[in-house]
């Protein structure tokens, strides 16, 4: 045994070759195995006054296999694979070649180390602030990936596109609306026919804007849809702690239906279907449309309604299930269901008279279906202020809810719920009914730091909620 060992190398010497051989046996048995391998790549991240720049090393790795989304506000996600390719006719040696034309296989290789980062990988970064979703830009080259996030508090709802430096890419990033489904998600308030913005000068506000300017605003099916969604996301949107709703354009706040599409859909005059089965189906639609406008009710957060121009219809409808009405003085309102012959159905009928507490002026409009102005409006106290423009109420509307928004969550969402509960109730069901809640609300941190604040002469901040 001490020739055997005296004619052989030191353990130490082995050790390059067993690292080998254990990364070989690695290699085969990875070959055997369909386990999903993971690697996470290098990023560099940096911060200037107006954005953030991260740069990450993806080498060998193609631009349509890297997918980048937001997966909120404030969150990026990279994420993407790569597949193991080994070349071929270049590493094969002549001596390989010849032998195996001989005997007509493929030549023979033996594969030592494998250290390429290869299979899934994902890297997730959240900035301490809102970023400007609509203006980053994204670019891969000579196996770099570099991405420019700027800073703002403004939720945009726009495309990032990798920018063409190569022939060799294309892009690979998309975005995802109500229509065309795909990976690539830039926010989640992107809705047909509406616009979410918020504003970076009203913290905590957010302004949903109705947008079909072009046929006065008028609602399709798709539009009363995508309301609901975007008032139930606000509803639990920690961020978000008051709402302003306006409409698009100069003309009108909203004229309503759009009474040529709804004809051509279940109004049709489809005398083959079973009445009972029309009804049937005709009561569902009913109710979902009210469920989209109650939506706007039932969000917990306060809601303050601009209204301008033309507010017709399903305008009633709309702003009276929200929380403060706001209006320019050319506003011209109507409930004017019983013009296209058919009883308002969606919320004017039962929400209109508690709002103004009038029943006689009430069924005058609605049986009537005249026109009424801001003036009337004010006196009747659907609406709580005129402004001269659209443009001035709806810069009155960001200023109260920019308001509402600087008070504690928890005590605005309460009076809220309350208020609602106690208008549809009587007052000692609305008594007790504030007394359970109270007995939970009551215990909130924000008591304590609204009373020290006002001690202090200071601005109270509070959590979200």
């Amino acid at each position: 045994m001490s020739l055997f060992r005296a004619n052989f190398p030191g353990s130490g010497d082995f050790s390059p070759l067993f690292r080998l051989l254990d990364d070989y046996d690695v290699h085969r048995s990875a070959r055997n195995q369909p386990a999903t391998q993971t690697f996470s790549p290098r990023f560099d991240v940096h911060e200037t006054d107006d954005a953030y720049h991260l740069d990450g090393e993806l080498p060998g790795i193609a631009q349509k296999d890297v997918d980048i989304e937001f997966s909120d506000h404030q969150t990026l996600v990279v994420k993407g694979r790569t597949e193991y390719e080994r070349r071929t006719s270049d590493e094969d040696t002549s001596e390989d070649t010849e032998q195996a034309e001989k005997l007509q296989t493929k030549p023979t290789r033996r594969f030592w180390a494998s250290e390429r980062s290869v299979g899934e990988f994902q890297r997730t970064f959240s900035f301490p602030t809102r970023v400007d979703q609509d203006q980053v830009k994204a670019s891969l080259k000579d196996g770099i990936l570099s991405i420019v996030v700027p800073k703002t508090t403004a939720a945009a709802t726009k495309k990032i596109t990798i920018e063409s430096l190569d022939t060799h890419l294309y892009s690979s990033l998309r975005t995802r609306t109500s229509t065309h489904p795909t990976p690539f998600i830039m926010s989640e308030y992107s809705f047909e026919y509406f616009t979410v913005r918020f504003p970076e000068d009203h913290k905590y506000v957010a302004h949903v804007e109705i947008n079909r300017p072009e046929r006065l605003n008028a609602f399709i099916e798709v539009m009363w849809l995508n309301l609901a969604k975007i008032f139930n996301k606000l509803s639990s949107d920690s961020s978000v702690r008051a709402i302003v709703l306006s409409g698009a354009g100069e003309k009108a706040f909203t004229a309503g239906l759009d009474v040529k599409a709804a004809s051509e859909g279940l109004l049709s005059s489809e005398t083959s279907t079973d009445p009972a089965r029309k009804a049937a189906v005709l009561r569902r639609h009913i109710s979902e449309f009210q469920d989209c406008i109650t939506a706007v009710e039932r969000c917990e957060k306060p809601i303050v309604v601009a209204l301008h121009g033309f507010s017709l219809g399903l305008a009633i409808d709309l702003s009276t299930a929200t929380d403060v009405r706001l209006c320019a003085r050319d506003s011209r309102f109507a409930v004017k269901e019983v013009d296209i012959g058919i009883a308002a159905d969606i919320g004017t009928l039962s929400r209109l008279p508690k709002v103004v507490g009038n029943y006689g002026w009430v069924k005058e409009v609605a049986l009537t279906a005249r026109e009424f102005g801001a003036e009337e409006a004010l006196r009747v106290g659907f609406v709580n202020a005129v402004y001269d423009s659209r443009d001035a109420t709806v810069a009155a509307a960001l200023k109260l809810a920019n308001l509402m928004a600087s008070k504690s969550p928890v005590a605005v969402q309460g009076t809220k719920e309350i208020l609602n509960y106690s208008r549809d109730h009587t007052v000692q069901d609305g008594l007790r009914y504030t007394s359970i809640w109270n007995s939970a609300a009551l215990q909130t941190q924000d008591l304590s730091t609204a009373l020290l604040s006002g001690l202090q002469k200071r601005v109270p901040t509070f959590e979200k909620l």
